[in-house]
């Protein structure tokens, strides 16, 4: 191990002591290694070999067998034995400016977080701004930080991609030479996660003009001519994009070109070659002849085939293409989101306003039920006083319905957070897993299906508890909970957090096949976290899902209907 590598290794085993609780003489010692070593001029691989290490001041004889054990071997048995102790993103939370140990171990402790992701999302959700030792300012500060550290990771959140697309396509729009520019790639196709944005540009410009256009864009960066027909660039946000230039006439097969995965692709490929076409880069030749097709349907008609629709190409021909995927036009309201009442940033009458706003007809509040101290979840006393507030508004408005529900947490045995009597009078109840998910596989299951069990459960939070990029789902047959929703009568929510997007498409599939209802939900905590919804329904079409498989595609009346049923 080089002398740079080895200081690092021996500030980051002071470090996981630190988390571990060690004593403090010990954690000083290794904090001391890490100063020595590194004003140490001369060579210290020569200095383990012959085992002279303790002759360096400050180096007792443990340390130096650490010392000895890095340099020689490459790893030493204390710090990977603390790996395994310590979960590794604890590291990198106590990185963050003005993250101390205790700090770290509170948040641990006392919120479960142990990633960046997991903190990302409770700094979104406020959880930290009523927090002994942090507060507002500070947990501003760290979302701030966390962000920009994810500027440097080789994957992005699907809504930060496409969010930062669509600040890029309405830049370029302003150009008059930009003949049309459309979002392609894992983007369009609403894959979760992703390493890139992809933009077709049909521009009169040549591909030297437009690259010098693009050093005029505020969010592009690092501009690299790669061929006469692909730019490669840097968002701001740090993320690559890659521009495919094309003439207006060959758009539409270019567009569904870099649109589709590589398997999707290849599919096409070889139906063409059955029908006597070649692809090419600028779309179909057939005898010599390009075809310009005007739009992606008529190429796939073109092929004999019915038109996919850009989430459903994901894999070579589809196994399934339903009519009517859902729209967010269809989407009438929604069941899951927070006010001040619990963890939420505005309140009641800000959110309704927000909701009526965006066009929505309804919404159902679902603050946090009583064990979740952590977000001020609502006891029996404040949900009435809650129910109070809701009727009264309800009463003023003739446009708009507020249902009265609860995110309730789903207790390690199975059971809800309120009694039967509490639970009876919530319009609906929404059961989340928001602790103990290091349950084994059996036990979470249970739990899962004990909670679909219950008579007042309407429907299934954040099914899997996964948190992309940061945390892993937990242990869980899932297809048991979906068999389990399916018997009995139960909703699962494909939540449309960013950093959520659970249930998975893939998942989501297979309860459509079973007949399980779905609702589309933003978990909202702010006003501005409404605008999630659109990847919701993005991932619902990714699944198959049309209007009649989500209950939010209902109108008011017939949701009060349902779920009085």
């Amino acid at each position: 191990m080089e002398s740079k590598q080895l200081i690092k290794t021996l500030k980051e085993i002071a470090a996981l002591m630190a988390l571990a609780g060690e004593n403090e003489f010990k954690i000083r010692a290794f904090e001391n290694g890490a100063r020595v070593v590194e004003s140490y001029k001369s060579d210290i691989e020569l200095l383990a070999k012959q085992g002279r290490l303790e002759s360096l001041q400050g180096i007792g004889k443990g340390l130096a067998e650490v010392i000895r054990e890095l340099v020689l071997e490459g790893k030493s048995q204390v710090h990977e034995t603390l790996k395994k102790q310590i979960p590794p993103g604890m590291l990198d939370i106590l990185r963050l400016p003005g993250m101390g140990v205790k700090r770290v171990q509170l948040l641990a402790t006392e919120l479960d977080i142990t990633t960046l992701g997991e903190l990302e999302y409770a700094c979104v959700e406020n959880r930290l701004a009523t927090m002994k030792g942090m507060g507002q300012k500070q947990q501003a500060r760290l979302l701030e930080a966390i962000r920009y550290r994810k500027r440097f990771s080789s994957h992005f959140l699907l809504g930060d991609a496409l969010r930062a697309a669509n600040v890029i396509i309405g830049e370029l729009t302003k150009n008059d030479q930009i003949q049309r520019i459309e979002l392609a790639g894992s983007v369009r196709r609403f894959k979760e996660v992703v390493q890139n944005i992809n933009l077709v540009v049909a521009t009169q410009m040549t591909h030297e003009e437009f690259a010098q256009f693009l050093h005029s864009v505020p969010p592009v960066e690092s501009i690299e001519l790669v061929d006469p027909d692909k730019i490669e660039a840097t968002s701001s946000l740090g993320i690559p994009i890659h521009f495919h230039l094309t003439d207006l006439n060959d758009f539409h097969p270019v567009w569904l070109r870099h649109s589709n995965s590589a398997d999707h692709n290849e599919f096409l490929k070889q139906v063409a070659r059955e029908r006597g076409f070649s692809w090419r880069k600028n779309g179909l030749h057939r005898k010599g002849v390009l075809e310009q097709p005007d739009s992606e349907e008529a190429v796939y008609k073109l092929l004999g085939l019915r038109f996919v629709p850009p989430e459903l190409r994901e894999g070579g021909e589809p196994d399934m293409i339903p009519d009517n995927l859902i729209t967010q036009n269809q989407i009438q309201g929604f069941f899951h989101f927070h006010t001040t009442d619990s963890d939420g940033v505005h309140s009641l009458v800000q959110m309704v306003n927000a909701s009526r706003h965006a066009g929505y007809h309804y919404i159902g509040v679902s603050d946090h039920s009583q064990s979740a101290y952590y977000a001020n979840g609502l006891t029996p006393e404040r949900v009435v006083k809650q129910w109070s507030q809701i009727d009264e508004m309800n009463n003023q408005m003739t446009d708009f319905h507020i249902f009265k529900g609860i995110e309730s947490d789903i207790l390690p045995d199975g059971r809800l957070d309120y009694d039967d009597e509490i639970l009876a009078q919530f319009d609906f109840v929404i059961a989340s897993v928001h602790n103990h998910m290091g349950l084994d596989r059996v036990r979470q299951t249970a739990r899962l299906v004990k909670a679909l069990e219950n008579p007042f459960t309407t429907m299934l939070g954040h099914p899997t508890g996964r948190l992309l990029l940061s945390r892993e789902e937990y242990a869980l047959d899932m297809d048991k909970v979906i068999d389990a929703a399916a018997t009995n009568g139960k909703i699962i929510e494909i939540n449309s957090s960013p950093q959520r997007l659970d249930l998975d498409w893939r998942w989501a599939r297979l309860a459509r096949s079973r007949g399980v209802l779905m609702a589309i939900n933003p978990d909202a905590h702010s006003m501005e976290m409404i605008d999630f919804m659109p990847l919701g329904v993005g991932i619902a079409r990714k699944a198959g899902l049309t209007a009649e498989h989500v209950l939010n595609s209902r109108t008011v009346s017939e949701v009060g209907s349902y779920f009085t049923r």
